[in-house]
């Protein structure tokens, strides 16, 4: 079976990222893993990829004359590599208008609320000081406009009168972490079939 030849970046805890390579190391899954792109040299993640034997690059944009020189070392990457489709996990830059043009269609991000509320970052303190009863997490198309492209998925999750931000962060995170793995199935199940 040919499978999806997917790159993940992050820039933290890489919980999500985690999970997608625990799913792409299942036989019949039907994308694989190919490319961890890391831009910050504390991350968590680069420590966890080890265990999984994928190759892993720091790409840190402190090091890069600009952005432009810095995107361009992501592409040569992701060429040498042969990746097809990008997953964005925590990744916390964001990437230019050429980028995303680039890869439109082929890269994704995971944002933890139900956009079109709460863009951006703090949704969980936004979520809570408005009194929201629901909260979530999407799943979307990137384009270039931070968190405004087409959503592809979302899952719920309930806001209890108890929850603080560690709470109903825990709580998100647990459907992150399932419906990322669902969306990049169905995402690679069709790709692949072409």
């Amino acid at each position: 079976m040919e499978k999806l030849r997917v790159a993940i970046f992050v820039s933290g805890k890489g919980s999500n990222m985690v999970e997608l390579l625990k799913a792409c190391q299942q036989k019949h899954y039907p994308a694989t893993i190919k490319l961890v792109i890391c831009d910050n040299p504390k991350s968590l993640a680069l420590k966890k990829t080890k265990k999984f034997k994928v190759p892993t690059e720091l790409v840190n944009l402190n090091r890069y004359q600009n952005r432009n020189s810095f995107e361009k070392e992501i592409l040569r990457l992701l060429a040498i590599n042969k990746i097809e489709f990008i997953c964005l996990a925590g990744f916390m830059k964001i990437l230019s208008h050429d980028f995303v043009s680039k890869w439109y269609g082929n890269i994704i991000n995971i944002h933890p609320s139900l956009l079109p509320k709460y863009p951006g970052l703090k949704t969980h303190s936004r979520a809570l000081s408005d009194n929201s009863k629901i909260t979530g997490c999407s799943i979307h198309f990137v384009s270039s406009t931070v968190d405004k492209g087409p959503i592809i998925a979302q899952s719920k999750v309930n806001i209890s009168v108890n929850d603080n931000i560690e709470s109903l962060s825990a709580k998100v995170l647990i459907k992150e972490h399932l419906l990322y793995k669902e969306v990049l199935k169905s995402i690679a199940e069709i790709k692949t079939k072409y």
